[in-house]
């Protein structure tokens, strides 16, 4: 008889669609159907993510996708946060890895190895994440595009919770309580902004899902040495771009004809770039990373029991134009 005869069906932390919220802990649990902006945290308690798109997106996809966004570099990324979940593996059975507990992995993190998975491992179902207190205060502050002064801001002690350049500024995002917004206020000031301002939390998130997004249906994503940010896309001719500078993540609008600019770029300044389209099915890995993924399911699931690969799915389709904001 199987083991699984032996084992009961197993139930979802939270059911589609709900969350349960550990106020004390400062955790959650949180169905990975809900969308980024309607996630039902309380007002004093916050979420750390952004993502490049209107907020609609399912926060299962975010992590699937590792999407995060500038926040990244003052609260980290979806390794950091995220603390367990649970997905379906190829027989539809549902797997929990991790838990509400900062220490609870003994052997193989298995809650990790669902970051940036697509899909191709196991669908997830529910995610744990731990959360932040909600800032107070907001101040921003904005630069010419220089990587370089970014860097030497990153030394000094003004050092910003977010930040993202374009092909005209460098913002500088700073989160706190008013004391702690203040002081940045006054050391700022030797580093010469070209503009400054006090602003509430609520601007702040407006301001960054403004400027951290691209109004287009296909996408390139570039991940790259931030030093290399300006030369990489000068060389690879991006019209409409932004990029998070601590990082090295570049996104730009993405069509047909910038597909082989992109990719001999990104062969020159030790670039993994990937291209995006509608659906998960449109999602172009370098040819390394398409390796390591192949050879991963073809180990772990022989009887292609788990999520298509992406890339073999359905070809190419890239719209002739693409329209960017």
């Amino acid at each position: 008889m199987s083991e699984d005869a032996f084992r009961p069906n197993r139930l979802a932390l939270v059911p589609p669609g709900s969350a349960e919220i550990h106020a004390a802990d400062m955790t959650a649990t949180f169905a990975a159907d809900l969308c980024l902006d309607s996630l039902p945290i309380p007002e004093n308690l916050w979420l750390p993510i952004d993502c490049d798109g209107d907020g609609n997106t399912a926060i299962g996809g975010l992590v699937e996708q590792n999407s995060t966004g500038p926040l990244r570099l003052g609260f980290g990324g979806w390794r950091d946060l995220l603390l367990g979940c649970q997905y379906l593996d190829g027989h539809d059975r549902l797997i929990t890895v991790g838990g509400r507990t900062m220490k609870n992995v003994a052997g193989y993190d298995l809650t990790k190895w669902m970051i940036g998975q697509r899909g191709i491992f196991g669908r997830i179902v529910t995610i744990t994440t731990r959360l932040y207190l909600r800032p107070t205060a907001a101040y921003l502050a904005e630069f010419y595009p220089d990587v370089a002064f970014f860097h030497s801001l990153l030394l000094s002690d003004c050092r910003p919770q977010w930040a993202i350049v374009n092909s005209h500024s460098l913002y500088c995002g700073y989160l706190g309580d008013q004391p702690a917004i203040d002081y940045f206020d006054k050391q700022l000031r030797r580093f010469q902004p070209i503009r400054w301002r006090h602003h509430s939390f609520q601007a702040d998130e407006q301001f960054r899902r403004l400027h951290w997004r691209i109004a287009s249906e296909w996408k390139m994503r570039a991940s790259l040495p931030p030093s290399r940010i300006i030369d990489f896309v000068n060389s690879a001719a991006l019209a409409h771009w932004v990029a998070d500078p601590a990082f090295g993540l570049v996104i730009s609008a993405a069509d047909a004809a910038s597909m082989e600019p992109v990719r001999k770029a990104a062969a020159a300044f030790g670039a993994a770039a990937t291209f995006e389209g509608p659906g998960t099915f449109h999602w172009s890995p370098p040819d390394d990373q398409r390796d390591v993924l192949e050879r991963l399911k073809r180990s772990l699931d022989p009887d292609q029991r788990l999520a298509p690969l992406p890339w073999k799915a359905s070809p190419h389709e890239f719209p002739t134009a693409t329209t960017a904001g």
